[in-house]
């Protein structure tokens, strides 16, 4: 299985000499904590500068510099990333693979995903997550493995930089394979990302829409039974 998305993603660097990143946050820490976080990159890179976990912890950094508003600093990182893939490396836990791997298309949701985080910057973010979903759409490469996890955030994603580029039928068409999983196959952090995806269809050009309405109400019952089942999966008190 790819590696999965930020906080697990970073967990394989706790384990190995590269510890000092930690754990990377869904939920934005404020000003300080994404400075931390990138002082906390750039120490990983000292034992991991090449290759595709090279490549992750660049990504990371330019996420935290893209939401602190360093915007030539973010696509800085996604260029040095690309570069740090290609380059010769060692890396034992990319011989174990599986979570500890990064794909050649998650790689391009991260990089679509930091874009997405520059105020204002659509057009980027759109090209970076079209690829990936491309990407996932046509297999692994070489010795790697893709989650299911990643393809369908990455298609989340999509879907709401669509919608801030006012393109509604193509977010449509991104949400379509997240919002048919299943509910037993669906991760918890989803459901977070397609709130941020319903926020985007409050946006004044989408009222009055059929479309717009007929795609939120899709969100809000992927939502609900999302909910339903994990309170199902609760255990009963007795």
């Amino acid at each position: 299985m790819d590696s999965r998305d930020d906080g697990e993603l970073s967990l394989r660097f706790r384990a190995g000499p590269s510890a000092a990143p930690g754990a990377f946050l869904l939920v934005e820490p404020g000003a300080q904590g994404r400075m931390s976080w990138q002082r906390r990159c750039r120490r990983g890179l000292e034992y991991m500068a090449a290759g595709p976990n090279g490549a992750y912890l660049r990504l990371q950094y330019g996420r935290a510099a893209a939401t602190l508003g360093e915007a030539e600093a973010a696509r800085r990182a996604i260029a040095e990333a690309d570069e740090a893939r290609e380059r010769p490396h060692s890396d034992d836990l990319l011989a174990v693979g599986g979570e500890f791997g990064f794909s050649r298309a998650t790689q391009s949701a991260f990089a679509g995903s930091t874009v997405a985080a520059i105020p204002g910057v659509v057009g980027e973010a759109v090209t970076h997550l079209t690829q990936a979903t491309e990407e996932y759409a046509a297999g692994p490469g070489p010795e790697e493995d893709h989650s299911e996890f990643c393809r369908m955030a990455a298609h989340i994603d999509l879907a709401t930089v669509r919608l801030r580029s006012g393109d509604l039928d193509a977010a449509a068409a991104a949400a379509a394979l997240p919002l048919a999983l299943p509910a037993g196959r669906r991760d918890a952090q989803l459901p977070q990302r397609l709130t941020l995806t319903r926020a985007e269809l409050a946006a004044p050009r989408y009222q009055g829409s059929p479309e717009a309405s007929a795609l939120d109400e899709r969100i809000e019952a992927s939502l609900t039974e999302t909910i339903a089942g994990d309170l199902r999966g609760l255990p009963s008190a007795s």
